[in-house]
């Protein structure tokens, strides 16, 4: 099968130049040769155009085939049928086809609403040979119309036998530029047969027949202009009462989004404003739904909470802007804003926010018990770190006490009335210039032996060695002075 195809230059040297035994849909066969069907064989041809095709025996532009809607121009044949051998035609044009021998336009086929002109034959049927011919127009061939042809309710150049057959000028809109619709003083208007099925529906442009009071001869019916109306931007039932107005009918409705055409309003029409159609001939139309909408959706990627603003998901027309929504960023985020523009929308959207973290431990209170960092003061009830001076007023550690008799650093003066203790620690005693042996108890047990943990033992054991060192000291400064 071929749909819109052009075949050019093809030969072969027994049947079917262009096509064999195929289907062709609106498509153009030139300068195709072959012994048989210069242009296609066993074929069936729509709406196709056959233009300088040869064959060396039968059939210049098409053998043994089917022909609708289809035209013939300047085929050729050495013996029979310049445009076409055996097979049928329906509302196909033969025009300037030539055979050397019978049949310049068709030889020996069945012909059906076809119109002939100005084809040619060396011998005999100029238009058609040794065929059927109905509701044909066969108009100036040579050396004749029709030759060994049955034809009936058919307009020729001369007299030919046959039921309803006619005389006279089919009287063509413009023969000269290979326009061959009737005028409307055509003597073919409503004279042909609708009798037979093989009668065509429509004509060559589709048009439906009768257009009057019965078939008409040739390719085309004719039928009364109708200009079509305007109806380009207008409502949908004001366009549709115009066209009904005109005679015309109401064809296919589409509807579809635009965004320069209001909502209800025609965006266009098939036949165009002005075209001259046949009566109750359809108007397709074109409905616009107005801007096409479109979804914008906001995502807060889970960082963060809408306090307020445009909603997170929204439906807008084409061409308008979105409302941005307030957005406060959860705990640990700060919310920076989207991540692609809004303002014009063309297209389905998805918006996604964007965050910076809150840096490490800005704003965040210390861990209770945790040693503060150098530099900073203990929080409430937080013991200081070792060497640190305990704040102003700050109350010693529950269970601490001042070591009593405590004797100053060498170099410092003894308080008033203070006087320094000779022992430190019950059952101490110090010898001269030498302090006496400790305990040898590192203060890290209770009675019950269970094992301290590391805030108590730092504050026993070390707060415990510390005091035993200052004694230590105090009573040598003590032993010095003594001398």
């Amino acid at each position: 099968m071929a749909t819109n195809c052009t075949f050019t230059n093809n030969s072969a040297t027994d049947q079917g130049g262009g096509i064999n035994y195929g289907t062709a849909t609106d498509c153009t066969f030139t300068n195709n040769s072959a012994k048989r069907g210069g242009g296609a064989y066993g074929s069936t041809a729509i709406n196709c155009i056959f233009v300088n095709n040869s064959a060396d025996d039968k059939g210049g532009g098409i053998y043994d085939s089917m022909a609708t809607n289809c035209t013939f121009i300047s085929n050729t044949a050495f013996l029979y049928g310049g445009g076409m051998s055996w097979g049928t035609a329906t509302n196909c044009i033969f025009v300037n086809n030539s055979a050397e021998d019978n049949g310049g336009g068709m030889y020996e086929g069945t012909a059906t609403n076809c119109t002939f002109i100005n084809n040619s034959a060396s011998y005999d049927g100029g238009g058609m040979s040794s065929g059927t011919a109905v509701n044909c127009i066969l108009w100036s061939n040579s050396p004749d119309d029709a030759y060994r042809t049955s034809v009936s309710y058919s307009c020729l150049s001369a007299a030919y036998a046959g039921m309803g057959n006619i005389v006279g000028n089919p009287d063509f809109v413009n023969p000269s530029s290979e326009d061959f619709r009737l005028s409307s003083t055509s003597p073919c208007i409503d004279v042909g047969t609708s009798d037979g099925e093989d009668i065509p529906s429509t004509d060559m442009d589709g048009v439906p027949r009768p257009q009057g009071a019965g078939i008409d001869m040739g390719a085309y019916e004719y039928y009364s202009p109708v200009p079509v109306p305007d109806v380009v931007g207008k409502p949908q039932g004001e366009a549709e009462t115009l066209i009904l107005g005109a005679g015309l009918v109401v064809g296919e409705v589409v509807v579809q989004y635009n965004n320069m055409v209001a909502v209800d309003r025609v965006i266009s029409q098939d036949p165009t404003a002005g075209a001259e159609v046949y009566g109750d001939r359809p108007v397709d139309l074109i409905i616009s739904l107005g801007p096409e909408s479109f979804s914008v959706v906001f995502d807060l990627a889970g960082k963060g909470t809408r306090t307020g603003g445009g909603d997170l998901e929204q439906t807008l027309v084409y061409g308008s802007a979105a409302a941005a929504p307030e957005v406060q960023g959860n705990t640990g985020w700060i919310f920076d804003g989207w991540d692609v523009a809004f303002d014009v929308i063309i297209s389905d959207l998805i918006v996604i926010a964007q965050y910076t973290p809150v840096n490490e431990g800005e704003g965040e209170e210390s861990v209770e018990g945790e040693i503060p960092v150098e530099g900073e003061e203990p929080g409430e009830g937080e013991e200081p770190v070792e060497g640190e001076e305990s704040v102003e007023g700050e109350e010693p550690v529950e269970g601490e006490e001042p070591a009593e008799g405590e004797i100053p650093v060498e170099g410092e003066e003894p308080v008033e009335g203070e006087e320094s203790v000779e022992g430190e620690g019950e059952g101490e005693a110090s010898t001269e210039g030498e302090p006496e042996e400790v305990e040898d108890s590192c203060g890290c047990c209770k009675s019950n032996d269970k094992i301290l943990s590391l805030p108590e033992l730092l504050h026993k054991g070390l707060g415990d060695w510390l005091l035993i060192g200052v004694s230590l000291i105090g009573v040598g400064i003590f032993a010095y002075r003594s001398r």
